[in-house]
């Protein structure tokens, strides 16, 4: 599959003595692509971000915990750098958004997009229920962009994808069910179940196929 864009957290206040994103530090004005509200997901903390920059360069994060917790986070963004609850993050800009990787451990990498650009937009409305052999979590290898590919499938429609390219550029990308199709950041592909998962080939583009195993 093709896209960009991601960045990670670390447990709330609650859980932990520092913040999910991390960093801090005094502001200045910021640049047109960072400026705005943007989301993303911190697959390592399974969390839910939303994050502003204003133009002076303060930025506040709204983080929330697939189990139930909630944090809130403030900081700045100077030099291409953003840091949160006093911890610093190396910033880079992609097409629709950035990514962040915490300074000192690339582990706690993430890709943020600008806010209402991704997933169910483009004229497809809301998701549709997934089939329940298409629900879940799959691994795969894409040959055609020589990456190993994680699908997860919600039943409610909503599509995320995890791209470990072999050159070591990452990728995660947004998006849905609908129509008898999955739609990844705006391209379309054609979904069919097989004996150990799914089969996944983008539409109007053959070379474009991968099967991937339910795991």
């Amino acid at each position: 599959m093709s896209g960009d864009l991601r960045v990670e957290v670390e447990p709330a206040a609650s859980e932990s003595s520092q913040g999910v994103l991390r960093g801090g530090g005094g502001g200045v004005d910021a640049p047109d692509w960072i400026v705005g509200e943007f989301d993303g997901y911190n697959r390592h903390y399974d969390a839910d971000i939303n994050l502003t920059v204003r133009r002076d360069g303060y930025a506040v994060a709204d983080v929330r915990f697939r189990n139930g917790k909630r944090q809130t986070q403030t900081g700045n963004y100077r030099n291409d750098r953003l840091t949160l609850s006093g911890v610093g993050f190396s910033v880079k800009k992609t097409g629709n958004g950035f990514t962040t990787e915490q300074l000192g451990d690339r582990n706690n990498w993430m890709e943020y997009t600008r806010h209402g650009s991704g997933g169910g937009g483009g004229g497809w409305g809301s998701w549709e229920n997934a089939p329940g052999w298409m629900t879940g979590t799959f691994r795969g290898y894409n040959n055609l962009y020589d990456a190993d590919v994680e699908i997860t499938v919600a039943k409610g429609g909503e599509a995320t994808v995890y791209v470990n390219y072999k050159d070591g550029r990452r990728q995660r990308q947004s998006g849905g069910y609908r129509n008898g199709r999955l739609r990844i950041e705006g391209i379309e592909f054609n979904v069919s179940k097989t004996w150990r998962g799914i089969s996944v080939q983008q539409v109007g583009d053959s070379q474009n196929k991968a099967e991937y195993r339910r795991v």
